[in-house]
């Protein structure tokens, strides 16, 4: 039993010191492998994403509360409730396409 709890303690280690050892590369974009980017290339698009991504957000945060501001109280109930169908149909596709990259059958 002390060996069988050694050999398991040894895999482990071996097994957690493996995963540090070789770092994993994140999974490339679509973009990327469509386009056969370079890792250098697919570096400095995803800075120059990075560098807009806030100022985009920080545009549509504004042109929302500009135009919720023009809305009635009745409108903005229902905006609200589009705005959870939206997420939720959002969340059900994302679901489906974990479910297909892990190879799981439709509607688990």
């Amino acid at each position: 039993m002390k060996k069988l709890s050694t050999l398991i303690a040894a895999t482990l280690l071996t097994t957690a010191l493996t995963a540090q050892a070789a770092p994993q590369q994140p999974p490339r974009s679509p973009m990327a492998q469509a386009l056969n980017l370079t890792p250098q290339q697919e570096a400095k698009i995803n800075a120059i994403r990075d560098r807009y991504q806030a100022k985009i957000k920080a545009l549509v945060e504004k042109a929302d509360k500009e135009i919720r501001a023009v809305l009635t109280p009745e409108q903005k109930k229902k905006l609200a409730q589009i705005e959870a169908q939206r997420k939720a149909m959002i969340e059900q596709m994302r679901r489906r396409m974990q479910q297909q990259q892990q190879g799981a059958p439709h509607g688990q």
